[in-house]
């Protein structure tokens, strides 16, 4: 990846997530998709176009098919995230994949679990704060991620495309239906304008599930209080 050549503006963000791939150890199979990238990802200054399908308006956003960020709003917290989507890229004949987002010819999933994601991720690891559309559901992600034994996992999922991973790991204490009916919702709060309510009841949801299976615990409330949320204490 050292040899990787890419545009100054995306330089401090190669170094910084290199450097919070090896540092915890998440594998160096976490830095071959994305070093596949960014030698080629461009930047575009200019709106992102969205379709019917995603009624919210962007200033920024990412072509996979191109490999090109749009960028029309000079904020780096966005640039830091669809960055995140770059690297996560990985792209052939049959399947689409960004981080936990599959896109096939005929269906897409899990668009709002890998939107979401990517932003709990942009602020713990470039430390952006800048408030997004994202934030509003990063309590139901952080939940999600409590929910593996070590949240590396989660994370390692995340660059190597491998969304399936979470879903093994949510039935250890759901059900399938709970699962699909989750990533549906999320889907819907990550392409529309999100309601209180419809947090509330995903959050309840977990909560339930949480109850349920004894999993709730000192380090998971702290996990649901705003100045920690993004910041995990490692044993």
């Amino acid at each position: 990846m050292n040899n990787q050549k890419c545009c100054p503006t995306f330089a401090p963000f190669v170094q910084t997530l290199k450097n919070y791939i090896l540092v915890h150890d998440l594998g160096y199979e976490c830095l071959n998709i994305g070093a596949a990238n960014i030698s080629g990802l461009e930047i575009i200054k200019d709106k992102f176009e969205t379709n019917e399908e995603y009624p919210l308006k962007w200033n920024s956003g990412y072509n996979y098919a191109q490999n090109k960020i749009f960028d029309f709003g000079d904020v780096e917290a966005y640039l830091s995230h669809e960055f995140l989507h770059a690297f996560t890229r990985l792209v052939n004949d049959k399947i689409s994949l960004v981080g936990f987002f599959r896109e096939t010819e005929n269906y897409n999933f899990f668009f709002g679990l890998n939107e979401g994601y990517t932003e709990l991720l942009n602020k713990r690891i470039f430390n952006n704060y800048t408030r997004t559309h994202y934030d509003l559901f990063l309590d139901i992600i952080r939940i999600i991620e409590f929910m593996f034994d070590d949240y590396r996992d989660m994370e390692r999922s995340y660059f190597t495309c491998n969304p399936f991973y979470i879903y093994q790991n949510f039935c250890k204490y759901g059900t399938k239906s709970e699962f699909v009916y989750l990533c549906e919702q999320l889907d819907i709060m990550a392409k529309t304008r999100i309601e209180e309510k419809q947090v509330t009841n995903l959050k309840n949801m977990l909560y339930d599930i949480i109850k349920e299976n004894n999993i709730m615990n000192y380090e998971f409330e702290m996990a649901l209080d705003d100045k920690h949320f993004t910041k995990r204490k490692v044993s």
